[in-house]
């Protein structure tokens, strides 16, 4: 394969690699100030109320060692779905588990990483579940029934 054609090979699965991790959102628009929402223990380990995407990069390793993540799970979630996807997935992990719903967090983001490879990880829709369950919370702490 001459020089060109391994640039262009490079070039292709790059953006399959690319258009592979924005698969695990579908759509949907993920925001440090919903991170933050969904999963309030990042917010121990960020500085502000407004964190940005690097401070929460970097709050995700306290937060995956607080529930026990292994850092190569944590690096091959990162890896495959994209740092952003797999924040998105570790705070709907923390979640999930805070509710009582998950006794392996490793586990399941292990699982997550596998549906993601084979296509069936489907991010959005537990995301979508929790922002309906933050708007839902907020409607009761309101006095408004949902």
């Amino acid at each position: 394969m001459n020089q060109q054609a391994a640039q262009q090979q490079a070039g292709v699965e790059a953006t399959r690699a690319s258009e592979a991790q924005s698969k695990a959102l579908r759509g949907f628009v993920v925001t440090p100030g919903f991170i933050l929402a969904v999963a309030p223990i990042f917010r121990y380990w960020t500085s502000s109320a407004r964190a940005g995407w690097d401070e929460l990069d970097q709050a995700a390793a306290h937060v995956r060692s607080a529930l026990g993540v292994s850092p190569h799970a944590w690096g091959q979630a990162c890896i495959t779905l994209g740092t952003r996807e797999a924040i998105a997935a570790l705070a709907a992990i923390c979640a999930r588990h805070a509710a009582g719903q998950v006794r392996s967090p490793g586990g399941l983001l292990r699982k997550m990483v596998e549906l993601h490879q084979a296509g069936g990880l489907r991010l959005d829709r537990t995301l979508f579940g929790l922002a309906d369950g933050l708007r839902n919370k907020r409607r009761g702490s309101d006095g408004v029934q949902p």
